[in-house]
């Protein structure tokens, strides 16, 4: 039975690591694991920005309020196991200059997993996030700096996972993703849709190894080209104790540019999660592989070629019962080639960005429920002048109030 379990979790594993929530998820959470009336939290904070509008100069500073409320909701039964997140808030800026982006911004987060096991061998397993916000999330694996504008993400993966054995098993399934900006930037709007394949072969109770095919079709606005790609992969997940899990994969990436050529380039994605002791867990991510976000240079250039590293790494600690901190750092180095000029002529020189973000933040539980918090965010970004994007620093600040019921 300890096997099965282990075996299911594995499979799970493998479908929950296709979603766009985040590349931390490369080694995920599982599905609830026990059922959780409905939580609610709200709270509000006041904060300052140094560098409101990046593509602005000089830098623009600007204060601003937050608001947010949510919930949480899990149930599980012995064949189906479910969870929800939802939350709605704004976030208003004083003394925006009037050529930034626009001073009020609607929130609205929702995520939806559900499971259900149909029998012992075959599982339905559906991921989906939607999500409106103001900044880019360096962690979602899009952005590759914060100089645009508000965007609305979306996600659906939907996939089907068969137990052949005690040792094999499958997962098939498709998926949806994509980003819109509002209009001023509606260049870098993209819509993804993929097919996906993955055998799993459990070489230990702790081990598994992983082979698969993705494919995935871009259908890109602006001056961009729509593009596909194949994946083939090869990889393992191995956990290393009950709280912690490794994974990697290597593996090609042949991607074709319609009405372009086609080019084969590696790509190479792994992830770490762990729970050191009661007090601390750690996460980590690291990716390379071709994107196809941020190729708009202008109305009439564009980039063919965008290859992407992106590390990540965060932390959170419990320095005492009512005291929890948190940090994490990215770094995002993106490199622009192939340009070419859609009304004839050269087109834009090969071009790299370099970004390297921190946060840090806290959070202290002063009464039951109500929590004081507190985060810090620096940005510094390098970018080439060809992509018309300027070099900036940028620092952000706030300070809140947050309550659990």
């Amino acid at each position: 039975m300890k096997k099965h379990i282990i075996t299911v979790a594995a499979l799970l594993a493998s479908v929950s690591s296709l979603s766009a929530q985040g590349l931390y998820n490369i080694a995920p959470d599982y599905t609830a694991k026990e059922s959780l009336p409905i939580k609610w939290t709200a709270g509000a904070s006041i904060g300052v920005d140094d560098n409101f509008s990046p593509l602005s100069s000089p830098d623009d500073s600007v204060t601003f309020v937050n608001l947010f409320v949510g919930a949480s909701l899990a149930s599980v039964t012995p064949r189906t196991a479910w969870d929800a997140y939802f939350t709605v808030g704004a976030r208003a800026y004083f003394d925006a200059p009037s050529n930034a982006s626009d001073d009020f911004v609607p929130q609205v987060k929702l995520d939806f997993n559900i499971a259900h096991e149909v029998n012992e061998r075959l599982r339905l397993v559906s991921n989906n996030y939607i999500a409106y916000e103001s900044e880019p999330d360096f962690e979602n694996g899009f952005a590759s700096d914060n100089q645009i504008g508000d965007y609305l993400q979306y996600s659906v993966t939907n996939a089907v996972g068969y137990r052949w054995s005690e040792r094999l098993g499958t997962y098939s399934g498709f998926g949806l993703n994509g980003l819109i900006y509002d209009s001023e930037f509606d260049a870098n709007n993209r819509q993804t849709f993929s097919l996906f394949h993955n055998f799993r072969y459990n070489l230990t109770q702790r081990t598994v190894l992983t082979t698969g095919y993705r494919y995935n079709n871009t259908n890109a606005s602006g001056s961009a080209a729509d593009a596909s790609s194949h994946f083939l992969s090869v990889g393992a997940e191995h956990r290393l104790s009950a709280n912690s899990l490794v994974t990697g994969k290597i593996g090609a990436q042949i991607r074709r540019i319609d009405g372009g050529d086609s080019e084969s380039r590696p790509f190479v994605e792994g992830a770490i999660r762990t729970k050191v002791n009661e007090r601390l867990s750690l996460r980590g991510f690291f990716k390379y592989t071709l994107e196809e976000y941020g190729t708009s240079v202008s109305r009439f250039t564009t980039y063919d070629s965008n290859s992407a590293l992106r590390i990540g790494f965060s932390g959170d600690y419990k320095a005492s019962r009512r005291l929890a901190l948190n940090a994490g750092v990215h770094y995002i180095d993106t490199s622009f080639e192939d340009g070419r000029s859609l009304i004839g002529g050269p087109g834009p020189a090969d071009s790299d960005q370099n970004l390297f973000n921190l946060t840090l933040g806290f959070s202290y539980n002063f009464s039951k429920g109500v929590f004081f918090t507190g985060t810090y965010n620096w940005t510094t970004s390098d970018a080439d002048a060809a992509l018309n994007r300027s070099d900036y620093t940028r620092n952000r600040a706030s300070l809140g109030v947050r309550v659990n019921f």
